[in-house]
């Protein structure tokens, strides 16, 4: 019985992760632990900064193919842990943005260094590989 129960828990969550990009997305970094290495934007906001402050500030740092983002809506926030990152875990959003889907991870550092934010293309971690409709194709593949 208990067998069972782990093998419907596990066939659950694989499945959960694979509607989900947010869940997709930390599978996919928790895979690899020199994820986190590399340079990023410091956001120079307060502690106390909202997510929407925040993520703007980011998307005006960021460039990607097409230029930078300059619309956007967060469609899903929460707090996530990876495997190999940070002990106390992370804030995420996916947003729509006028570049397409994006999934913006995101947790405050100390005053000197600020946020740190990584951007992805949230179209590579949807289950069939394209962000919700709407969505255009662009840039940061993972």
């Amino acid at each position: 019985m208990k067998t069972i129960l782990a093998a419907l828990l596990l066939v659950t969550s694989s499945v959960f992760a694979a509607e989900d990009p947010i869940a997709r997305l930390s599978e996919e970094l928790s895979k690899n632990p020199l994820w986190i290495n590399g340079e990023f934007p410091s956001i120079m906001l307060p502690a106390t900064a909202k997510p929407e402050e925040v993520i703007k500030e980011c998307f005006k740092m960021t460039g990607f193919a097409r230029g930078h983002v300059t619309d956007f809506e967060i469609k899903e926030q929460k707090k996530i842990k990876i495997k190999g990152g940070h002990p106390e875990g992370y804030s995420v959003a996916r947003c729509e943005s006028d570049l397409g889907g994006k999934i913006v991870l995101f947790r405050y550092e100390s005053p000197k260094v600020g946020w740190w934010t990584r951007v992805y293309d949230a179209r590579y971690y949807y289950k069939n590989g394209n962000a919700e409709p709407g969505a255009a194709a662009n840039s940061h593949p993972r």
